[in-house]
């Protein structure tokens, strides 16, 4: 769950999981998401974000 690698660079304790599970419609597909937000820790940017959420492979 995304939820634990997003919480990496938010405050503590800001993290929560709004509407969760839902259904997106797209032309070719149905997807379920769910809107995770947290408040972004002050010594942490928007890189650290996507750095936590797309981790590289160690080979």
């Amino acid at each position: 769950m995304l939820f634990v690698e997003i919480a990496q660079a938010c405050r503590q304790r800001t993290v929560r999981v709004e509407n969760q599970r839902r259904v997106l419609k797209l032309p070719y597909v149905l997807q379920t998401v769910s809107d995770i937000v947290g408040v972004l820790d002050d010594s942490k940017s928007a890189l650290d974000v996507l750095a936590a959420l797309h981790p590289r492979a160690d080979p």
